[in-house]
């Protein structure tokens, strides 16, 4: 049955990339190509991540080994939970130095790093995850699923928390602005 749907779907897929390159070969001015362009684009991602969709749920796939040319997911996955780690880290030790100083930087003297196993709702993280977490207001919350083999290293600067706190409904486009204002 979704071996079915998989040739159904690939086949519209063809169709319409029959039809964008039609429509690409008659484009006249620079802005039709450019939308053919942007089509294509668009076309690319959704027939690669269709597949990615497919296969994973067959379990014959490992996105980790999935590359760009450059990086795996898995390596880019990797660069990402040691770079939060590093700013976790940072933002620690930043803290600490503040206390010492008097200084009310953060939250109410509280420890801006945290690590739990508990969303906020009392649903208990993904499988092999937890959930890693610096700030605990809203609108100030940066938050990461981490794989639980990093425990050891971020339980060093975290406080363990029972649960996250409330959450304040952020995105991923959230988390890169607060990262930027940081």
């Amino acid at each position: 049955m979704e071996e079915e749907k998989s040739i159904k779907l690939l086949e519209i897929q063809e169709q319409d990339r029959k039809i964008l390159d039609l429509y690409f070969d008659t484009a006249r001015t620079q802005q039709q190509k450019d939308q053919c362009k942007e089509a294509d684009r668009a076309f690319w991602a959704y027939k690669i991540n269709s597949e990615i969709a497919l296969h994973s749920g067959f379990n014959t796939l490992d996105t980790n080994q999935i590359s760009d040319g450059y990086h795996t997911f898995g390596e880019l996955y990797e660069h990402r939970y040691l770079l939060f780690f590093a700013l976790a880290k940072s933002e620690h030790e930043t803290w600490i130095s503040c206390v010492r100083r008097g200084v009310d930087k953060y939250e109410g003297s509280v420890n801006p790093f945290w690590a739990t196993y508990t969303h906020s709702d009392g649903s208990k993280s993904y499988d092999g995850y937890f959930l890693a977490g610096l700030g605990r207001e809203k609108g100030k919350q940066i938050t990461y699923h981490i794989p639980i083999q990093y425990w050891d290293m971020f339980i060093q600067y975290a406080d363990l928390l029972d649960r996250a706190p409330e959450f304040d409904g952020h995105t991923s486009a959230d988390v890169l602005e607060r990262l930027k204002s940081l």
